[in-house]
Order: C-alpha cells, then structure tokens, then sequence
C-alpha cells in the first residue's frame, strides 16, 4: 500500500460512527484524531487500521533456493 492508499482509506475509517468502540479509545480521543487527521503519523494510522482489521499485515513467502 502507498502512503496515499493508507491516508484515504484511514480518512474513509475513521469518521465510522462508534469506530471508538472497536479501537477501545474514549469519544474525545477519536475526536481529536477526526480533528488532526493530516497531522497524525503514517505509523500511527497503520496501528489503528490494523486494531480495526481494516488490514492485515502477510507474511513474506519463503525464498525458494536457486
């Protein structure tokens, strides 16, 4: 995913009614997310998207031997 697939689809996410349920933070820890949305961390982002299961992360396949 590029850094512009993961801000849409964080922007896309988080103005979710109630997503402050499933991330188990407080409404006013969502709000001020809402609120500084381009200001937040591209890792932060990913974290909450991952606690969401909006993502996976895969595992890398193995090399096969040359």
């Amino acid at each position: 995913m590029t850094p512009e697939e993961i801000n849409q689809l964080f922007e896309k996410q988080i103005f979710i009614k109630g997503i402050h349920k499933n991330l188990e933070i407080d409404k006013n820890q969502m709000a001020n997310y809402r609120r500084r949305c381009n200001e937040l961390s591209l890792g932060l982002k990913l974290e909450l998207l991952l606690k969401i299961d909006v993502i996976k992360i895969q595992p890398n396949e193995p090399k096969k031997p040359a």
